[in-house]
């Protein structure tokens, strides 16, 4: 897993497997290996921690997802 700091600047993405971790350490998001894009509680080096949101909640085959910021202000997860 690769740590992308805690935001993302226009066209910046997450591919599979990167995070984001809030700036105050409580909360990251993780770019699964199955399309979701999903919020934690906790660490990335805890996975344990629970699931806050998903992007769809059900699994998808695994593949190369990712998801990016785009100019418009939209956070886009592609599928």
């Amino acid at each position: 897993m690769a740590n992308k700091g805690s935001y993302l600047k226009t066209n910046e993405f997450l591919a599979v497997g990167d995070y984001l971790v809030s700036e105050s350490g409580l909360f990251f998001v993780l770019m699964q290996t199955d399309g979701n894009l999903c919020v934690y509680r906790g660490t990335p080096e805890d996975i344990r921690g629970f699931a806050v949101w998903c992007s769809m909640g059900k699994s998808l085959e695994k593949g190369q997802y990712f998801a990016v910021m785009q100019e418009d202000g939209n956070f886009l997860s592609v599928l």
